[in-house]
């Protein structure tokens, strides 16, 4: 099935891979389908990555697959009879996933952030009308990302926060002190954060709309890629629809964002429900009971209702990190002459406070 310019997404890397993946429904199946069994094997290969890198580093040849992901292979074989035996449909599978990994940074390693998975949804993989899906468009969600994200100062009041609670961190940032630039940050990421990481609460961003995971995106292409990937942010979201949950799976694990709640909201358990705000919680508890009731139609008109509005996608949120340096009463601590323990630690200036440091490690 060849494909109409008006379906070609408008970024070279969506576009590419759309042409890879549009080959394939040559054996008959759709591109909705084809689109769904290549997520099924991008997030495969993606959870095998680590297992496989293990194991070519200990004895040259990659990991066997779980028989969670055999399965998984052996299902969308299936689906291509002789063809899948020829190979041909795996090759073009493999160069769509390849052409993933290789925009997923940039030439120096830096994430790109880019929701390739979401635009090659959008323009070919047949979104759900009936579920009003229209994703949050990049500049505009990093424009929202940027006015509404603190996680960077929140992240810098838990870290001493955390260090406040180990004596070997506190030992460690005194004998960092002397440090300078480069040095000062290898020193904290490879010192200080491990030490008094057990300590540390992770700042939580979540999206209770998430699409493809736009917005999260968006908020960690705010943040210094080393906060991100150290698991100092946490990423949550659901959505009714469970290919857009898959989605913003696959770019949690491909930009190395963790994804730590990513749920189905019709699988969203009572205390999880009654974690997220408003409307999400009246929305979502409604949307199970309707299809624990046979009701499709409802589950549709709920999730059209939710992304019709004021709570769209840009609906991102921050938990409120305590302060350490309230005393109660919403005064500055008393600072003696001779300063405590804690006042020091309190006052140290960590290396991703300096605008200089942060911009040559972002």
């Amino acid at each position: 099935m060849s494909v109409k310019r008006s379906e070609m997404p408008k970024s070279p890397a969506a576009a590419a891979i759309v042409k890879c993946l549009s080959k394939i429904t040559a054996t008959g199946r759709r591109p909705a389908d084809v689109f769904d069994d290549w997520l099924e094997l991008t997030e495969a290969t993606l959870d095998m990555l680590p297992a496989h890198a293990r194991s070519a580093a200990q004895t040259g040849r990659p990991a066997e697959d779980s028989p969670e992901v055999a399965e998984i292979w052996s299902r969308v074989r299936s689906h291509y009879g002789e063809a899948a035996s020829r190979g041909w449909v795996f090759e073009r599978f493999a160069e769509a996933f390849g052409l993933l990994l290789q925009n997923a940074h940039e030439p120096d390693g830096r994430p790109t952030y880019q929701d390739i998975v979401g635009e090659i949804y959008m323009a070919w993989g047949w979104p759900s009308s009936g579920l009003g899906q229209y994703f949050t468009p990049w500049p505009v969600a990093q424009m929202m990302a940027q006015m509404m994200s603190g996680a960077e100062k929140d992240i810098h009041e838990h870290l001493k926060a955390a260090i406040e609670k180990s004596p070997v961190a506190q030992a460690l940032a005194f004998a960092g002190i002397v440090l300078e630039g480069d040095e000062a940050f290898k020193w904290f990421v490879t010192r200080l954060v491990p030490a008094c990481i057990e300590h540390y609460e992770p700042v939580k961003v979540c999206d209770p709309c998430v699409g493809s995971g736009i917005m999260l995106l968006a908020h960690a292409s705010t943040m210094p890629a080393w906060m991100v990937q150290m698991g100092l942010v946490q990423y949550y979201g659901m959505d009714i629809d469970r290919t857009c949950v898959q989605m913003a799976r696959i770019n949690c694990k491909l930009y190395g964002m963790n994804g730590w709640g990513l749920k189905c909201a019709l699988e969203l358990s009572e205390v999880e429900l009654n974690s997220l705000p408003e409307p999400y919680r009246t929305a979502y508890a409604e949307a199970q009971a309707a299809q624990a009731n046979g009701n499709p139609e409802r589950v549709t008109e709920i999730a059209t209702e939710l992304r019709a509005g004021a709570f769209s996608q840009l609906s991102l949120f921050c938990e409120e990190p305590p302060s350490i340096l309230d005393n109660g009463n919403g005064s500055k601590p008393h600072r003696p002459k001779r300063r405590s323990q804690r006042q020091q630690v309190e006052s140290l200036t960590l290396p991703f406070e300096d605008e200089r440091t942060h911009g040559r490690h972002a």
